[in-house]
């Protein structure tokens, strides 16, 4: 079985030990570095390479959405999962633009964390469900019309925009299959065809085009 090797961050000692504890139990998890700091997490992030890095948001010397955003840049293959007591919209786009690969609340229960954090791991984009409904109000005045207007005009058809909007809501590829009734093999089929059409990198990105486009 492999191992996905996990970078703790953050400032509240008592959160860190407690997650390093948790991760600790999963046979398939291991935590290679903790930081009280986004500093320190980017030097851990360059020493370690680690497999997902879960870092807090308000935290002193670099906060987690710059530290994000500096890991993404030298280490792209880092998924990163923010983790953080704050349910706030513009740090949760501002987390996705960042390159966050998922957004959780730190209230939510242990099996939800570590599912959330495999979820990260192959591939899937995570909102906490209560962040998952803020977003969709934010874009309930114009039910997907913005969206569906800059989708057209990059060619993108009506079931590639449905595609997009349930990955945008955190679907995987079998997610997506079972709610539209397709294989999974045609849902990965759209999703290169999305990746394509919007020259962009990868789920997350499309998440995040979505919101923009949304917003």
């Amino acid at each position: 079985m492999s191992v996905a090797t996990v970078l703790l961050a953050d400032d509240d000692a008592l959160v860190r030990d407690g997650l390093q504890v948790l991760i600790g139990l999963e046979p398939d998890l291991q935590v290679c570095a903790t930081a009280g700091n986004g500093r320190t997490a980017l030097e851990h992030a360059r020493q370690h390479h680690p497999d997902i890095a879960l870092l807090d948001i308000r935290m002193p010397e670099m906060d987690g959405i710059e530290c994000c955003r500096a890991i993404k840049q030298e280490l792209p293959a880092t998924r990163i999962l923010i983790l953080t007591t704050f349910h706030d919209d513009e740090l949760i786009h501002q987390a996705m633009q960042a390159g966050a690969d998922g957004y959780l609340l730190k209230h939510q229960p242990s099996a939800v964390m570590i599912d959330g954090i495999r979820a990260v791991l192959h591939g899937n984009v995570i909102l906490e469900p209560s962040v998952a409904r803020s977003l969709a109000a934010g874009r309930q005045a114009a039910p997907g019309a913005a969206a569906a207007t800059a989708a057209a005009a990059v060619g993108i058809t009506g079931r590639e925009l449905e595609v997009l909007q349930l990955i945008a809501e955190g679907l995987s590829n079998q997610e997506i299959a079972d709610r539209i009734f397709l294989s999974t093999g045609t849902i990965r089929n759209y999703v290169s065809s999305l990746l394509e059409k919007l020259d962009l990198r990868d789920r997350t990105q499309l998440a995040v085009w979505y919101y923009q486009q949304a917003r």
